[in-house]
């Protein structure tokens, strides 16, 4: 499928749906494999996971990797990363009022 028929069916899902914004896409890459070619040279700009999923509601194309996410949970989440102490103790959510 290429990109116009993405965007015409994510058109009528959004319609169909009565979405407020755009439906987004995730794709998840293996280490080791390739991104895709409108992946290819696209900064990794340092972003929590929901700010990029946000960006994408807005037509933005998003790379999120082990060097930019910048949200421990999600970091962990994806397997980039092991959670910090601080949130694995449960002691960081407290100190949020997270409880």
């Amino acid at each position: 499928m290429d990109a116009r028929e993405v965007q015409k069916h994510g058109k009528a899902l959004t319609r169909i749906l009565g979405l407020k914004g755009s439906a987004i896409g995730v794709r998840l890459v293996r280490k080791g494999e390739e991104r895709g070619e409108e992946a290819a040279g696209m900064p990794e700009v340092h972003m929590r996971y929901c700010q990029a999923l946000m960006m994408a509601r807005h037509g933005e194309h998003v790379v999120v990797t082990e060097k930019n996410i910048a949200c421990p949970a999600a970091a962990r989440a994806f397997g980039f990363k092991p959670l910090p102490e601080a949130l694995s103790s449960g002691r960081g959510l407290i100190g949020y009022g997270i409880t």
